[in-house]
C-alpha cells in the first residue's frame, strides 16, 4: 500500500511537471477554465485640471475585485494606464499585492503616470483635457506563472499638467539601517534618502551603500510623514502595500540598489575600499568661501548614518562649491561628468549653485554620490 502510494505520487509530480513546464499552452488552457478577472470601478469627479498647487486634492476612490486563476498562489495587482483603449503605451499607476481599494485618490496619482503621455517640451499652457484608460492587470506568483489577467476599462478625462523632468527623490526606513521613525523631523537621520547616479526622470534607479543590520527590515517611503505610499516588499517592491523587505544575515557594509521600473531591490556586500574621516565639510563661493590656512570655511556636515553625511538649512548663493574631507584636500568630492541636482554621483570638478536659497545636503562618503536640493523641495506629506 505505502509502495503504490508512493507510485501515485511520482506520477502525479512527473504529470504537473509535464503540464507546467513542457507544455506551456496545455497548461495555460486547462487553467483557463477556473479564472475569473478583476472587476474594476473608479468613481471620479469629471472635469479635473490639474496645477501645482491642487495635485494631493481627492477626485475620487477605486476599488478591485479578487482575480481567480483556479490556484491558491500569491497574486501582484497593477494598475495601468493608456491613452487608447488597445493600451498600446502603458504607464503604471501603482502595484499592489492583494485586491481591495484606494479610499482617496489624488490628482497627483493620475497626473504622474500620465507624464509618459506628454510631448518633451509641453508647458502647462498646451495642455488639453484628454481621455485616459485605466485598468486593473492582475499576475499569478511572482514571476508571472500564467498569463495575466485584465479587468474591465474605465474611462477618465482630466487635463494633465507637466512636472519637472527629475528623478524624485526616494527614502529608506527601517530597524535594518536606524529605526522606525517615518516623521519630518527625522528626514537625514532615520529616514534616509537613497542616492542616484544622475537625476534623469526615465532612469528609476537609486542606490545607497552603508551599514546594514539584521532585523525587522526595510521600507521605501516617496514621502517623509506618509506611509501609504511608500513601496513595501514581498519578493519584489510593492507601492502603497506589502510587508518589509529583510535585512541581511549579519551586520556588515552593503550595496542596497533599486529599480522602480522593474520593481527590484537587491542588497549585495560592499567591496569597495573604506576610509573613515573625522569631518567632512562643504567649501566654496556658494557657501562661506575656498580655505586656505588662515581661514578655514568649512560648513560641517553631520555623520548620521556609518558613512552617510547631511547638512540641513544651508544658506548657498550662486556660485561654486565642494566637499572635502578632515579640512584638508587628500580626499574631496565634486560634480560627476554631467553635473545633475538632486543626484549626482562623484567627480573632480566645482558643483555650481545657480539658485540661490536654503538646502539640503547629503554624501556619501564610501561613493561620493551627494545630493543637493532645497529644503523647500523635499518630498514630505
Amino acid at each position: 500500500m505505502i509502495m503504490k502510494k508512493i507510485i501515485y505520487s511520482i506520477i502525479s509530480i512527473c504529470l504537473f511537471s509535464f503540464i507546467s513546464c513542457d507544455d506551456e499552452d496545455n497548461y495555460l488552457k486547462i487553467n483557463d477554465k477556473n479564472t475569473t478577472a478583476s472587476e474594476f470601478t473608479f468613481n471620479c469627479k469629471e472635469g479635473i485640471v490639474a496645477q501645482t498647487g491642487n495635485l494631493t486634492d481627492s477626485i475620487g476612490k477605486c476599488k478591485w475585485t479578487t482575480t481567480s486563476f483556479g490556484y491558491d498562489s500569491p497574486i501582484t495587482y497593477a494598475i495601468e494606464m493608456s491613452i487608447d483603449e488597445s493600451f498600446s503605451t502603458i504607464a503604471n499607476v501603482g502595484n499592489y499585492s492583494t485586491s481591495g481599494q484606494i479610499e482617496k485618490v489624488t490628482i497627483e496619482t493620475l497626473n504622474t503616470p500620465a507624464q509618459k503621455f506628454l510631448a518633451e517640451n509641453a508647458k502647462p499652457s498646451d495642455m488639453q483635457p484628454t481621455k485616459f484608460y485605466i485598468r486593473v492587470k492582475a499576475t499569478l506568483g511572482t514571476v508571472g506563472l500564467m498569463s495575466p489577467l485584465y479587468s474591465n476599462v474605465v474611462s477618465v478625462t482630466f487635463t494633465p499638467i507637466p512636472l519637472p523632468k527629475v528623478k524624485p527623490l526616494l527614502y529608506i526606513i527601517g530597524n535594518s539601517l536606524i529605526g522606525w521613525d517615518n516623521s519630518v523631523a527625522q528626514i537625514g537621520n532615520e529616514l534616509q534618502l537613497f542616492f542616484a547616479e544622475d537625476s534623469k526622470i526615465n532612469n528609476q534607479k537609486y542606490t545607497y551603500t552603508g551599514i546594514f543590520n539584521p532585523g525587522e527590515g526595510l521600507k521605501f517611503p516617496v514621502k517623509a510623514g506618509d506611509w501609504d505610499t511608500a513601496y513595501g516588499y514581498t519578493s519584489s517592491l510593492v507601492s502603497n502595500g506589502g510587508g518589509n523587505m529583510p535585512g541581511p544575515a549579519e551586520q556588515g557594509i552593503y550595496t542596497l540598489d533599486v529599480d522602480l521600473t522593474a520593481l527590484t531591490a537587491t542588497l549585495t556586500p560592499y567591496t569597495g575600499a573604506v576610509r573613515d574621516y573625522k569631518t567632512i565639510g562643504i567649501v566654496g563661493d556658494a557657501a562661506k568661501g575656498w580655505p586656505d590656512e588662515s581661514n578655514i570655511t568649512d560648513i560641517e556636515m553631520i555623520r548620521t548614518a556609518g558613512y552617510v553625511w547631511i547638512a540641513r538649512n544651508v544658506e548657498l548663493k550662486v556660485g561654486n562649491l565642494k566637499f572635502r574631507a578632515d579640512k584638508e584636500w587628500g580626499s574631496s568630492w565634486g560634480a560627476g561628468k554631467t553635473q545633475q541636482f538632486p543626484f549626482d554621483g562623484n567627480g573632480d570638478e566645482n558643483i555650481v549653485i545657480e539658485e540661490p536659497g536654503k538646502y539640503f545636503i547629503a554624501l556619501n562618503s564610501l561613493t561620493g554620490h551627494h545630493i543637493i536640493i532645497l529644503e523647500s523641495d523635499l518630498p514630505v506629506k
